[in-house]
């Protein structure tokens, strides 16, 4: 039954004619073109955009075009996507590197905020020592005119003390031409016109080129050890000190009063660390002359009961010596 179906092509044009006195006649149909025809759809050839069935070759060439066409497309498709995935993966990079570089500027960041931080305080504690440097200064300075100033009083005062010292000097050549004179007239009284000189100047024993002063001081005018000394050097003398046996027989014969015959005299030996002491420096080598020594205790000498150790703050008389002069 397919075999015997025919198909035709009809084609329907409109033939336009003019208005005739403002009518319009009816549109005619006109069957231009019928063909009959008992191909397949597959059979049935191709039209142009005008209508009119197209050849062969030009069927051929318009999908040579078409398929080049699309070729293109997707090439055009493919680079699209290649250059897609290329600035994804581009994008994805640059937002590493990006995070990456963001990263190193904080911590660079971080490491210039801290170092501004230890910046400020290098800057404050450089203000404050510049502050204590300037307090110093001023500390200096004012010391500084401080000690000028001692400088200057201490000179003043070596300038008199210079003068004092100018001063003593000439009175010390007076002292001495006084003493001299005095010496002269202590040991070479003038007798009828004529000074006649003695080893030992008046009140004073001459014994072995030494003079002896008993000081005979009423009990009211005793002294102790120290002040006993004291007195002997005021007279250029000390007290008296005993070098041999002699010497020691002519204390113990002199050492008493003319009325009290129990009056102890002061000798120049005291006991220092444990051991008898002379005043001039050499120790007791006879210790039979006296007891055996205490600290704190001096020696006295006493009529008929030879030496005694006794407390040195005791109060007795004295017994001064000094070397004789030559005549």
């Amino acid at each position: 039954m397919a075999e015997e179906v025919n198909y035709a092509s009809v084609v329907f044009k409109k033939n336009k004619r003019p208005q005739i006195e403002g009518k319009l006649e009816k549109e005619v149909t006109v069957y231009d073109e019928v063909k009959t025809s008992k191909e397949t759809d597959e059979q049935i050839p191709a039209k142009n955009g005008s209508g009119v069935l197209m050849s062969d070759d030009e069927v051929e060439r318009r999908s040579r075009y078409y398929q080049r066409l699309l070729c293109l497309f997707g090439m055009f498709c493919c680079c699209l996507l290649l250059g897609i995935v290329g600035l994804c993966v581009y994008f994805a990079l640059h937002h590493e590197w990006v995070t990456s570089e963001m990263s190193q500027l904080k911590a660079s960041h971080k490491l210039l905020l801290d170092d501004n931080h230890n910046l400020t305080n290098l800057s404050d504690d450089l203000l404050q020592l510049s502050l204590d440097l300037k307090r110093e200064i001023n500390n200096v300075s004012a010391e500084n005119r401080n000690l000028t100033m001692r400088n200057e009083e201490l000179m003043k005062q070596s300038h008199n003390l210079t003068e004092q010292i100018q001063n003593l000097k000439t009175q010390g050549n007076e002292f001495n031409v006084s003493r001299a004179q005095w010496s002269i007239d202590a040991y070479c009284p003038k007798e009828s016109d004529e000074r006649k000189c003695r080893p030992c100047q008046d009140g004073w024993f001459d014994f072995q080129s030494s003079c002896y002063a008993f000081n005979d001081a009423v009990e009211s005018e005793h002294k102790t050890w120290e002040e006993a000394r004291q007195n002997c050097r005021g007279k250029i003398s000390d007290l008296v000190v005993v070098a041999d046996e002699e010497d020691e027989e002519f204390v113990n014969e002199h050492s008493w009063p003319r009325k009290v015959s129990s009056r102890a005299y002061w000798l120049g030996l005291r006991v220092e660390d444990g051991r008898w002491k002379w005043v001039n420096g050499s120790y007791l080598t006879n210790n039979a002359w006296i007891s055996e020594a205490t600290d704190g205790h001096c020696a006295v000498s006493i009529n008929n009961q030879g030496w005694k150790s006794v407390r040195c703050d005791e109060k007795w008389c004295w017994i001064c010596e000094k070397k004789a002069i030559l005549v």
